[in-house]
């Protein structure tokens, strides 16, 4: 009983995060933009999600974009960002992509950033994170990794 309830939960919970992962910079349904769910933690009843933008497996996929703004809105009532996320005291976990090399990356707040992009916000009244990457070249993917937590 508890893993079907962890199930539907899980799967009401993934289309919600899908639904809400937006750029003005990426058409309706562009394959360059994409969530994913990543793992799910019973113990802190947690989730890691994975969005990509511009990972493809082959670099000649990929294109330019400009001045992208990925905004990713949690469902209250389903789950939300872990606290210090909304604070925006703690930086967002990225794998980022250039060319052929791949290292891990911190995405501070806004607050905390030092200078330029990307960085992110948090707006407490829609419960929805924004990270603002920039321009976004055609050698780079970045795979970002968001935490909510099941309330």
């Amino acid at each position: 009983m508890k893993k079907h309830f962890l199930k539907t939960l899980l799967s009401a919970i993934m289309i919600v995060l899908l639904l809400s992962v937006i750029s003005p910079a990426f058409a309706e349904d562009d394959p360059a933009l994409a969530a994913s769910f990543g793992e799910f933690d019973e113990e802190s009843a947690s989730i890691t999600w994975n969005i990509a933008v511009n990972s493809f497996d082959k670099a000649e996929d990929r294109a330019d974009f400009n001045n992208v703004t990925i905004k990713v809105t949690a469902d209250p009532t389903l789950h939300e960002f872990p606290e210090d996320i909304r604070d925006c005291v703690s930086p967002i976990s990225v794998t980022y992509t250039n060319n052929s090399e791949t290292r891990n990356i911190e995405f501070p707040s806004f607050a905390n950033r030092a200078a330029g992009k990307p960085y992110y916000s948090y707006d407490d009244s829609q419960h929805e994170i924004s990270i603002y990457l920039g321009d976004v070249s055609a050698e780079e993917a970045y795979l970002i990794h968001l935490d909510t937590e099941i309330v």
